[in-house]
């Protein structure tokens, strides 16, 4: 008989609603670039002059770098990864401390008993 970890399988089910979430705004967001951003520009670009159309591919690039940086900030948001870019503060560490061989066994020897 197979005895499962009710906190383990809590645990799991925990982290897959944020991710569904994730996947459910970036959709979200992606619709919305398509729609407001991308689709307008792809109908001017057909008309525009080769300067014009520079500067619409500047700023798609633009919009992607930042649509990028948006994304993965959430997607550290949704996975809770942000506590291993964290740094915590501990006591401060003593160093290791180590012992000279040589003198630790020269310390744990016996001396064989004197035979005259």
């Amino acid at each position: 008989m197979v005895h499962r970890n009710p906190r383990a399988e809590r645990r799991r089910a925990r982290s897959i609603v944020p991710l569904m979430i994730y996947l459910a705004v970036f959709t979200a967001i992606l619709i919305v670039v398509c729609r407001e951003y991308l689709i307008p520009s792809l109908q001017i670009a057909k008309n525009a002059t080769p300067h014009q159309r520079q500067i619409l591919a500047v700023s798609a690039r633009l919009l992607l770098v930042l649509l990028l940086i948006i994304l993965m900030g959430l997607l550290l948001i949704a996975l809770r990864s942000g506590d291993f870019l964290r740094r915590r503060f501990t006591a401060s560490r003593k160093p290791t401390v180590y012992p000279d061989a040589w003198a630790e066994a020269a310390k744990r020897m016996k001396t064989p008993p004197e035979d005259e």
